[in-house]
């Protein structure tokens, strides 16, 4: 008997795939009854995420658990592998089956990672020499499934994924691992001798670092820029009836710096003459919009919500994994003839949903489409983002998951509506001989695909969004009024996490899957913060690691780390050898880091180190989860306070001396992490004057402190 085990992902990918046949769930596996494409039927198991990852350096030498820069640079030959500890459990039933089966199927998630979870997992399972078809599902529908059953991929076609993958791991570990310890043993030798500050590891990683640059750049800028005042002269001219506003301009210029000059401009052309000295209307059409990818569905999100990228990812995620719409973690934005003929099914299930009914009939027949959203030849792995043909009840979707199916749904109706047309006009006018001012207007001749994003495309107090009365050139006029308006430059905008995704991705930095965890660990690891709202800023650590890194140096350098995620990918295609790649980067590594020794001599970052001091984290908020750090009140008392006070308007605090005791540090983080410190003797009443021992209690139902005390002792009789 052919025995097949199917290999999934997740738990939830496991059941959405034995869902497409006849099944019977377990405890530890689920099996699919045979029929048509699995005439013996199969066994499903699933992985949680990665259960096998990279060894660390002590796991081949003990040694090495003591960071010590004499050891660097740890090299291995050949790496390997272990079993994740918590994930032991679960690997041990996954190996087993793969090791009972005759034929396996990898059903991870089709692309780069998920290749290396299916064969990572089935190489340490000592199983890679059986019969191997990877599961290359585009959605998790029953036609999906099905679909992508009836044409399995061979083992020869999709192991190039692993290699590139796995190549991949194994350079970022090299280099990740050796100059983060060297750096952060150099950083942490360079500290004010007898420091208390606990910076903890200084990483440098071959894609954060170069991202981290991206924000340091913005922030130098914002830094160096220096805000200047202007001032704007505005005419109203009276042409008959008629009234049009105009703004003074020259060929080079639409403002001036110096306010006297500006004042003498307003005065002078007071009750002036004026004439229409040209009128120009240009008719722009704008095409729909592209569909989703994961990027330009983070970026978009985040620019209208502030969505943090993770939290995009993971809600496009449960929407995919609930068969609402496709594989999420692609790149493409097109969709070949096959998904086309899909869309008409698709379009006639939204259309019964009352929030998408008046958007119904579309222009176009559902799935005619042009080559902007079909084209087989920009679609590799996976189409873009679409529904699918199961439609949600959108009320029992939560607010995330509604604005992202919302916006992926509106991206495909728009597809099949005509383009927006708009008229701008501009009119120049010439007041008394001398003085030009341009009037604009816009004028919406059709809505089409506005329509379907109702205001979301609409500007709002657009000074030009008027329309503008009909005048011809010749035609003479008076200046009514006359108005000058102060301004400011303004500095270059904060980066968001929105723009770091869209970075990356015109970067051909890291992958769809991957970004979102790019700016975790930039997070993670305190080298950025939120400043407010959804605008990020860098931190004094962030700053002091990209300033000790040498400012030509390849970790820095957006386009060497571009060339290397190419190279990647033509291994996942077959056309490159992943070994010279790793060598690269092993050799690469000793030269970043004899750099790095030889100019630490000349490091000096006393000022980032007390920047530091200042915003240690001590924990994290119970309320909001922000970092809490110590801060200080006007009249110069500390406590120990939420940095969500900017940015969601936490007002988490705990003093840091009470009843005329000090709380430490250890007690404010243990109140934190258990809402609880430990017994802390000598708390002085006020009222009384005597001293008493408590234990600090933090409910964050109420968001308030309170004392609990420990039982008295019971007398001796």
């Amino acid at each position: 008997m052919n025995s097949v085990v199917v290999l999934a992902e997740k738990p939830q990918q496991a059941e959405a795939i034995a869902s497409a046949f006849t099944y019977r769930k377990t405890k530890t596996h689920i099996d699919i009854a045979p029929c048509d494409l699995l005439p013996h039927g199969a066994k499903v198991v699933w992985c949680i995420g990665f259960l096998v990852t990279l060894k660390e350096p002590e796991d081949y030498d003990p040694v090495y658990a003591e960071w010590n820069l004499d050891q660097l640079p740890i090299l291995i030959d050949k790496v390997q592998t272990k079993v994740i500890k918590d994930k032991q459990s679960q690997f041990t039933i996954v190996s087993k089956a793969l090791r009972e089966a005759d034929e396996i199927i990898i059903a991870t998630d089709p692309a780069l990672v998920g290749a290396e979870i299916g064969y990572s997992t089935i190489f340490k399972a000592g199983t890679a020499s059986k019969p191997i078809r990877y599961l290359w599902a585009k959605s998790l529908t029953k036609n999906g499934i099905r679909k992508a059953f009836g044409s399995l991929r061979s083992k020869e076609e999709t192991i190039k994924l692993y290699h590139a993958s796995l190549a991949r791991s194994i350079s970022d570990w090299t280099i990740g691992l050796n100059l983060s310890r060297c750096y952060t043993l150099l950083l942490q030798e360079k500290m004010k001798a007898g420091s208390d500050l606990h910076t903890g590891v200084f990483s440098v990683g071959r894609i954060q670092t170069v991202l981290l640059k991206a924000l340091y750049d913005r922030e130098i800028a914002i830094e160096n820029f220096k805000s200047k005042p202007f001032w704007e002269v505005f005419v109203d001219l009276k042409y008959g009836d008629k009234t049009i506003r105009g703004k003074w301009f020259t060929t080079d210029q639409d403002r001036l710096e110096d306010k006297q000059m500006a004042e003498k401009l307003a005065s002078h052309c007071k009750a002036k003459p004026s004439k229409v000295l040209s009128v120009k209307k240009d008719r722009k059409e704008f095409k729909p919009p592209h569909l989703f990818n994961l990027s330009t569905l983070q970026a978009t999100a985040n620019n209208k919500w502030g969505m943090e990228a993770k939290k995009v990812l993971s809600t496009v995620q449960s929407l995919y994994e609930r068969k609402y719409c496709s594989y999420p973690r692609t790149s493409s934005q097109h969709i070949t003839q096959e998904e086309a003929y899909e869309l008409p099914k698709i379009m006639s299930g939204l259309s019964q949903l009352e929030e998408y009914h008046h958007l119904f009939p579309t222009h176009l027949e559902p799935g005619q489409l042009s080559n902007r959203y079909i084209d087989e030849n920009k679609v590799e792995d996976h189409y873009a983002l679409i529904p699918t043909e199961k439609v949600p009840n959108l009320k029992e979707l939560k607010d995330d998951e509604r604005k992202i199916y919302d916006l992926i749904v509106k991206s495909v109706i728009a597809a099949h509506y005509e383009n927006a047309v708009y008229d701008y006009t501009s009119i120049v006018s010439l007041v008394d001989n001398r003085f030009t001012f341009e009037s604009k207007g816009k004028q919406v001749i059709k809505d089409g695909w506005h329509t379907v994003f109702e205001n979301d495309n609409k500007e709002t107090d657009d000074p030009d969004d008027v329309i503008l009365p009909l005048l011809r050139e010749g035609e003479s006029g008076t200046v009514a009024t006359t108005e000058m308006q102060e301004g400011k430059t303004k500095p270059p905008s904060r980066l968001k996490e929105g723009s770091l995704i869209t970075y990356m991705k015109s970067n051909n930095l890291a992958t769809e899957a991957t970004r979102s965890g790019m700016i975790e660990t930039l997070y993670a690891r305190n080298y950025m913060e939120k400043i407010k709202g959804s605008q990020l800023g860098i931190t004094a650590k962030g700053r002091m690691i990209i300033e000790a890194i040498n400012k030509n140096s390849p970790l820095l350098d957006i386009k060497t780390t571009s060339v290397w995620e190419e190279y990647l990918e033509k291994v996942s295609r077959g056309d490159k050898s992943a070994r010279p790649f790793i060598e690269r980067a092993k050799e690469l590594t000793k030269v970043l880091i004899d750099e790095a020794i030889a100019e630490s001599k000349e490091w000096d970052f006393t000022e980032h180190e007390n920047k530091m001091k200042e915003d240690e984290v001590i924990g994290y908020c119970p309320q909001c989860n922000e970092a809490v750090i110590e801060k200080q009140t006007k009249d110069g008392h500390s406590f120990y306070g939420c940095k969500g006070y900017a940015t969601v308007n936490c007002n988490y605090r705990i003093p840091s001396k009470m009843l005329n005791k000090k709380i430490s540090v250890a007690n404010a983080k243990r109140l934190m992490e258990k809402g609880k410190t430990n017994l802390i003797k000598g708390f002085k009443s006020k009222r009384k004057g005597s001293t008493f021992d408590a234990f600090l209690v933090y409910d964050i139902n109420k968001n308030q402190l309170s004392f609990d005390f420990p039982p008295k002792p019971t007398k001796k009789s």
